[in-house]
């Protein structure tokens, strides 16, 4: 078991995602977000599941990177 000193709430989000979240997670997430596309959904649809999937890769996005 691995333990940490935690004192803030970022230092806690860290050890979280080291503890729970799988080594290949963020390698599907990016998969998912290369294979999206809009198909038949509206446009609100579409942007906000890219906005959800963007989260869950924690990318963040700049004006220059949406152009």
């Amino acid at each position: 078991m691995i333990f940490y000193s935690i004192s803030t709430s970022e230092q806690l989000k860290v050890a979280m995602k080291e503890i729970f979240v799988p080594p290949y997670y963020k390698k599907e997430i990016f998969n998912t977000l290369h294979k999206l596309t809009q198909g038949d959904r509206n446009v609100e649809d579409y942007v906000q599941e890219m906005e959800v999937t963007l989260m869950k890769a924690d990318v963040e996005e700049t004006s220059m990177t949406a152009m």
